[in-house]
């Protein structure tokens, strides 16, 4: 028995990467824009998200795929964006420390090449100080004074 009462989803497939829109066939009529459906699309089903909804005629195609399903995936994309959100403030957590340790670390030489000054213009260093280990012995000292720790002789990472 053939059922002619339906309307026609248009949607895009999020497997498409044209981001084309499709027509199908959709017997619930609690669809509506924007929600996540699943179509029998390509002999295979796939997620979609309805762009809009037409009678038959307004839409003029002949239409053979069907819409399987209506699904709430509210509960999942709140979660992400929650993750996302948490992962976003660690990073920002992380950059501000890095920040710190550049701040504390970075020093730049007198025109002069006389001394040694941090980014404040404080002198760091007195001239018969600079020496690469002078110089590496005195950064070393500043990151952990600032409370970052080394990794070995290799270099220095933030830790938590």
């Amino acid at each position: 028995m053939k059922n002619n009462n339906y309307t026609i989803a248009v949607v895009t497939l999020q497997e498409d990467c044209y981001k084309k829109e499709y027509g199908f066939k959709c017997f619930d009529e609690t669809i509506k824009n924007g929600d996540s459906v699943i179509c029998d699309a390509r002999d295979k089903y796939c997620v979609a998200t309805v762009l809009k909804i037409q009678t038959q005629e307004e839409y003029g195609k002949p239409v053979t795929k069907d819409i399987v399903c209506k699904f709430d995936d509210s509960e999942y994309k709140q979660r992400v964006k929650e993750r996302v959100k948490q992962n976003g403030l660690i990073m920002q957590a992380k950059a501000n420390k890095y920040d710190e340790m550049l701040k504390c670390v970075s020093f730049s030489i007198c025109t002069s090449g006389d001394e040694v000054k941090d980014l404040a213009g404080n002198v760091m260093l007195a001239p018969r100080q600079i020496e690469t280990s002078c110089v590496i012995v005195k950064i070393k000292e500043m990151i952990k004074a600032a409370g970052f720790e080394f990794e070995g002789n290799v270099g220095w990472s933030i830790v938590e």
